[in-house]
């Protein structure tokens, strides 16, 4: 018989492996962040790659990733959890290590190549650790599970890009790359050591009784793709969260290089802008999912989509102005993560609320599908915008309009999908 959870646990919404999950979240963040998110700076200043051809690189790199998700979702409910996403991740942080090779050796094909493994390996298992997660839990208590993960990614993400920033400087990207790396594989091996497999994983290994629920296995591939096709509200949802994504992306590769570019300010105060960043998901994400438990989880996409367009609109007047170019570097930083903290909210739980419960790891590896198709579409059009519109406001008011549009779908798709889904 399963022990009653604490008063505690149901109020964080932790249970002893959602615990563990959260911390090797945190140790895994770390490593990556300690060089991702300065991969464009790389190309740019190390290899000399124009705007827009880090742009097509970077989607480049960003394509097989894309369609890997979809996979890892439905391998995800059909050889388990904990199993994939544990060998997904060793798979991830060795690529990065070996990504510090290829940097010391300006090979531009064997960064590429490094890099675009490690993207793969993580998006494979994405869906797989989201599935984990929905395994343990249901209700506002998925939202608040949802939430401590972040926050411990974020914590390790805060560590790392300030770590890496400074590092950068003294080191040189090669020996950041091994750390980073290093770090990853640590995390992967934490968890590994910690967790237990899930009940959902504990059922599938069992010798399935007659008298089993039909819904209780996932059947064919073919049968999960006919679900998906049939939910029009879930995919509606997707698509309008492919084109916000339009605009939130280019907080990844624009943003970094439109500060340093055209707003002028160094890598040290990016570095402590990231690190911002996670230190607002570290201490804001928990109340903002408090304020937001019971809400409807499309409208919390609209305000997180609003407020990042509001802090790329601010940066680009900052820059045509020239004037308070750090403080509004700073104050679009906290704006932009405030809007992070909403939209990870639904982002992250709904396709777990609406899936049934055969097919939850394939929900979230359709949306991580779909959903990415609007993170590439963001790379490309941030560096063609980068290299043709010099007009910082203008620049920044093509990158939001994208945004206008998701926020029209997402409110439709809040009138259709199921009331009870869509509370956080």
């Amino acid at each position: 018989m399963a022990s009653v959870p604490d008063t505690a646990t149901v109020r964080l919404g932790l249970t002893p492996n959602l615990r563990r999950i959260t911390v090797g979240a945190g140790l895994r963040a770390l490593g990556l962040s300690l060089i991702g998110p300065f991969l464009a700076l790389y190309l740019h200043d190390v290899l000399l790659v124009g705007y827009v051809e880090i742009g097509l690189i970077v989607a480049a790199i960003g394509v097989p990733p894309l369609f890997i998700g979809g996979v890892g979702g439905l391998l995800a409910d059909r050889v388990g959890r904990r199993r994939l996403f544990l060998v997904a991740f060793a798979v991830e942080g060795s690529s990065i290590f070996a990504a510090g090779f290829a940097m010391a050796a300006h090979s531009f094909p064997g960064v590429l190549a490094a890099f675009a493994a490690s993207g793969v390996a993580g998006n494979l298992g994405g869906p797989a650790i989201a599935a984990y997660v929905s395994d343990f839990t249901s209700g506002s208590m998925r939202t608040r599970a949802f939430t401590w993960q972040r926050v411990g990614w974020n914590v390790g993400f805060a560590l790392g890009v300030s770590t890496g920033g400074l590092l950068l400087v003294v080191l040189g990207f090669a020996p950041v790359a091994w750390g980073a790396g290093a770090a990853t594989l640590v995390g992967t091996a934490y968890l590994t050591a910690t967790l237990e497999p899930s009940p959902y994983d504990i059922g599938l290994r069992a010798a399935r009784p007659p008298d089993a629920a039909p819904s209780s296995r996932p059947g064919s591939v073919r049968d999960s793709l006919r679900v998906l096709r049939h939910d029009r509200a879930f995919l509606l949802f997707c698509i309008a969260a492919a084109l916000a994504y339009v605009t939130l992306n280019q907080w990844s590769v624009t943003f970094s290089l439109f500060v340093v570019g055209p707003l002028g300010l160094p890598y040290s105060l990016l570095g402590l802008g990231f690190a911002t960043n996670g230190l607002v998901v570290v201490f804001g994400q928990v109340p903002t999912t408090q304020m937001a438990i019971g809400r409807q989880h499309t409208a919390l996409a609209v305000a997180g989509v609003g407020a990042y367009m509001i802090a790329f609109l601010a940066l680009g007047v900052a820059a045509l102005l020239a004037v308070g170019a750090i403080a509004v570097f700073f104050a679009a930083v906290i704006v932009l993560t405030l809007g992070e903290n909403l939209t990870s909210i639904p982002f992250s739980t709904l396709p777990s609320n609406v899936a049934p419960r055969s097919e939850v790891g394939a929900y979230n590896g359709a949306f991580s599908t779909i959903a990415g198709i609007g993170s590439l579409l963001a790379i490309v059009v941030g560096g063609v915008a980068l290299a043709t519109i010099h007009n910082p406001v203008e620049l920044w008011a093509v990158l939001c309009a994208p945004g206008l549009p998701a926020i029209g779908l997402l409110l439709s798709a809040g009138r259709r999908l199921p009331r009870r889904s869509n509370r956080a």
